[in-house]
């Protein structure tokens, strides 16, 4: 489901085009990459390069619940922060001491309190990590956690304003924050792609819908780099990265001959 029904989605389009001699004028191409699930540091240089000047994207992810194709992402970027403090013995003599795990808590809150200002954008703390015994008060602290939203604008701003007003006093706060994907918008060039999709469904008998989804894929870096993108063209089913994960196979007939269509028209 999440997602090598793609692979054989795209097979039996190449195989429909030879069969039945379709007219395909430009050069389709297939890229397959294994890191995506972890933020495709690896090939995402490699897919723009590729994919640079093309009339679409079309991408296999899982279909929305009830079929439909994902026509808007949400953004997401990365926070890593180091909190150092001082370490010092937490019975004999603890007024030396300068606690990062405090820092860390007062970070956080600063964080949600700078974030309050822009309400589509959510923030995870994720993986919180300090200190190692009982009896001393914590010296290092790190917090690695992601900021998602729908809005481009406001994820850039949020970002800047984060690293410019947090402070640590006390405790020194270095704090980096990298944008993984950028959000996938709803474009006039990806709303050209998703209204010639409807009309194709439409003649298949089907109506097809459109949903937001709060995860990310390569399709909002290619979307954000000028290419027309189409994402969660890939068949019905459940349960994502779970060990109940399956298609809905009675669905494939009717995605490969969208895939094959779209081909065609574009």
């Amino acid at each position: 489901y999440d997602m090598k029904n793609g692979i054989a989605l795209f097979y039996y389009t190449l195989k429909a085009i030879q069969a039945f001699n379709l007219n395909i004028k430009k050069k389709i191409k297939l890229i397959f990459t294994p890191d995506e699930e972890t933020g495709s540091q690896g090939s995402l240089p490699y897919l723009l390069k590729e994919c640079q000047g093309a009339r679409a994207v079309l991408l296999p992810e899982p279909s929305c619940p009830g079929g439909g194709v994902k026509i808007r992402r949400k953004g997401v970027a990365i926070l890593r922060a180091t909190l150092r403090g001082r370490s010092a013995h937490s019975g004999i003599e603890p007024e030396k001491g300068r606690d990062a795990n405090r820092g860390l808590i007062d970070l956080i809150r600063s964080i949600d309190d700078i974030l309050s200002r822009y309400p589509g954008v959510s923030f995870n703390p994720g993986i919180i990590t300090g200190g190692y015994q009982t009896n001393m008060i914590c010296g290092e602290s790190v917090l690695q956690g992601e900021l998602r939203s729908f809005s481009g604008q406001d994820l850039n701003q949020s970002i800047e304003k984060l690293k410019k007003q947090i402070t640590g006093h006390a405790i020194r706060i270095e704090i980096k924050i990298d944008l993984v994907h950028p959000p996938l918008e709803f474009n006039g060039k990806n709303q050209q792609l998703f209204d010639l999709a409807k009309d194709i469904s439409r003649s298949l008998g089907n109506e097809l819908s459109a949903c937001s989804s709060g995860g990310s894929s390569d399709g909002s870096n290619l979307s954000h780099s000028g290419i027309p993108v189409l994402d969660g063209l890939g068949m019905s089913g459940s349960g994502a990265h779970s060990l109940d994960e399956h298609v809905d196979l009675s669905d494939f007939p009717f995605r490969a001959t969208l895939i094959t269509s779209l081909c065609q028209e574009i």
